[in-house]
């Protein structure tokens, strides 16, 4: 049901915004928040679909926020 539908790229995988709420724990908001600080790199296709690289969110998990 909850399947991970995450998109390989020659640079890593995308995930969906779900997916990286699921990974990170957090909510869409704080998703967002990330997102527009700069602290997770994303890819749109079009204007209503987003992914977030793989790479980015475990660098964040790795070496957390800078404040």
């Amino acid at each position: 049901m909850n399947q991970i539908q995450s998109i390989t790229t020659p640079s890593g995988r995308l995930l969906t915004v779900l997916e990286a709420m699921a990974v990170l724990r957090v909510g869409r908001t704080k998703l967002y928040q990330l997102i527009g600080n700069g602290h997770l790199e994303v890819i749109h296709f079009g204007q209503r679909s987003t992914r977030i690289k793989t790479e980015s969110i475990e660098k964040l998990l790795t070496h957390g926020i800078a404040v």
